[in-house]
């Protein structure tokens, strides 16, 4: 006679430490707990979307104009569909063994092919700016971290900013005129060869985060012939000399802050070369305070034309 055994496929017994182990894991970085719990490449699957999925909204914030509550939500989105996979997965306890040395020969590989990609020549298009001066405050903080993509373009536009680096360190500014170019400053108001960058009064900018200025007025200046528009600066309460001069070599870049007196931008040292152009600035990232902080109310914010 033969011997059945009843099926006892829905009362699998379950491990209740690993399969909380699992599911935290898997909460903290999607993918984890799989691979703790060795099913390592669906593991490694997981771990590749998910970081698929925040480079492309970042990808999507800097280029696309992307809006960052958006972004939020579809990380948020994407993050709770791949948690549903651990919904249906049984730990059983005859295979519920956390594996920590197959995870790790999977993460060494990860990263072994990872700085083979950086080693054969893969380089990034974007870059990282601190900002150090008060050249564009308040539009940009000093501490902000700025996403920026470098630039392949030979011939920069006008009115553009830019994040050049005259020297050591790195500076965002705005490119007003190139070899030959006669510049007149008198306050905020710029001259281009004769011709205004005309200006609409936008009344006054608080500026209260840094507790500098008390207010500075804001005006939005249009680029001749393209029609842009972008916010520059001015304090009466600075005093700042008249400039006029003509560009004999180079380019001659203007902080937005045209009340600054002591941000180095071309009215202080002069023309740069077209070589210190590195990049055109996308958003800020984060932004660290003067006390250590992190102000993360800043991320995402786009750096204007």
């Amino acid at each position: 006679m033969m011997d059945v055994q009843p099926d006892n496929h829905g009362n699998i017994k379950t491990e209740p430490i690993v399969t909380t182990s699992i599911f935290i894991s898997n909460l903290v970085v999607p993918g984890l707990g799989l691979c703790l719990n060795k099913q390592i490449l669906r593991g490694l699957i997981f771990e590749f979307v998910w970081m698929l999925v925040l480079g492309l909204l970042v990808w999507g914030m800097a280029f696309y104009k992307l809006h960052p509550v958006k972004a939020v939500i579809i990380a948020a989105i994407s993050y709770c569909v791949i948690q549903l996979d651990l919904l249906f997965q049984y730990t059983k306890r005859k295979d519920a063994r956390l594996s920590l040395l197959t995870y790790l020969a999977g993460l060494l590989f990860f990263i072994v092919s990872l700085d083979a990609m950086l080693a054969f020549g893969f380089k990034p298009n974007l870059g990282l700016s601190l900002v150090t001066d008060m050249g564009e405050f308040p539009a940009l903080f000093p501490g902000d971290i700025v996403l920026y993509r470098k630039t392949k373009k030979k011939i920069p536009a006008i009115g553009r900013l830019f994040v050049i680096r005259p020297a050591k360190n790195t500076s965002i500014q705005r490119l007003v005129g190139k070899t030959d170019d006669i510049i007149e400053v008198n306050g905020p108001q710029l001259k281009v060869n004769g011709q205004v960058w005309k200006q609409k009064d936008m009344g006054i900018a608080k500026a209260s985060v840094l507790k500098l200025p008390a207010s500075i007025q804001a005006f939005q200046e249009t680029v001749p012939d393209t029609q842009k528009h972008h916010l520059v600066f001015f304090s009466s309460t600075v005093e700042q000399a008249k400039l006029r001069k003509k560009v004999a070599s180079g380019m001659f870049f203007l902080a937005d802050n045209r009340s600054t007196d002591n941000v180095k931008d071309s009215r202080i040292i002069g023309p740069l070369p077209q070589k210190a152009i590195i990049g055109r600035p996308l958003l800020v990232i984060l932004s660290l305070s003067a006390t250590g902080g992190v102000n993360f109310r800043r991320s995402g914010i786009r750096v204007g034309e």
